[in-house]
C-alpha cells in the first residue's frame, strides 16, 4: 500500500504567502457562491508575479496527491495575466482549507497487500540520424501501467 502526501509543500505554502501560518482552518477550499472577475489591469508587476508562483505551487499539489484543490487552482489560474486583490482574498482562503488538510494525500492500494512499484526505462542515442533522442519509460503497479512516456527530443548540431 503506497501513501501519497505533499505536507512538506502544503506546509512551505502555507508559511510562505501572506502570513506565517497563523490562520483558522476552514472545510471549502473555495469562498462559497464567490465569483471572481478579471481585471483590466494590475498593481504591480511584483504582485503579479507573487501571485503566479502562489498558483503555481497551487497546481504542483493538485497534479498528484490533492485532487481536491483542482477545482480552485483552475478558478485562480484564469487571472494570471491581471490578478486582483480578490483573486488573492480567494487563494488565502484555499491556504486556510490547507492548513486543516495539509496531511492528506492518496492511498493506492489495497490494506494487507505488499506490492511494489516495478519501472522500466529506456533511452536510444545511437540512432538519431536526425539529430532526435528518444527515451520512454513505463511504471507499473498490480501488473497495471501507470504512465507511459515517450520524449522526443530535437536538438540542434552545430
Amino acid at each position: 500500500m503506497f501513501y501519497l502526501s505533499q505536507s512538506r509543500t502544503s506546509y512551505k505554502l502555507i508559511t510562505g504567502f501572506f502570513w506565517h501560518g497563523g490562520c483558522k482552518p476552514i472545510l471549502t477550499p473555495q469562498i462559497p457562491s464567490s465569483k471572481l472577475l478579471p481585471l483590466a489591469t494590475t498593481d504591480s508587476e511584483p504582485a503579479k508575479l507573487h501571485y503566479w508562483r502562489a498558483v503555481g505551487l497551487l497546481n504542483y499539489l493538485v497534479a498528484c496527491p490533492r485532487p481536491d484543490l483542482a477545482y480552485s487552482a483552475s478558478s485562480l489560474s484564469q487571472f494570471l495575466s491581471f490578478p486582483s486583490h480578490d483573486h488573492e482574498l480567494a487563494f488565502m482562503h484555499v491556504l486556510r482549507y490547507l492548513k486543516g488538510t495539509s496531511t492528506w494525500g492518496l492511498w493506492l492500494g489495497r490494506r494487507g497487500d505488499n506490492s511494489s512499484i516495478v519501472a522500466y526505462c529506456d533511452s536510444d542515442w545511437g540512432l538519431n540520424y536526425d539529430s532526435r533522442s528518444f527515451s520512454g519509460s513505463c511504471v507499473f503497479l498490480y501488473g497495471i501501467s501507470l504512465m507511459f512516456l515517450i520524449m522526443i527530443i530535437y536538438s540542434e548540431h552545430e
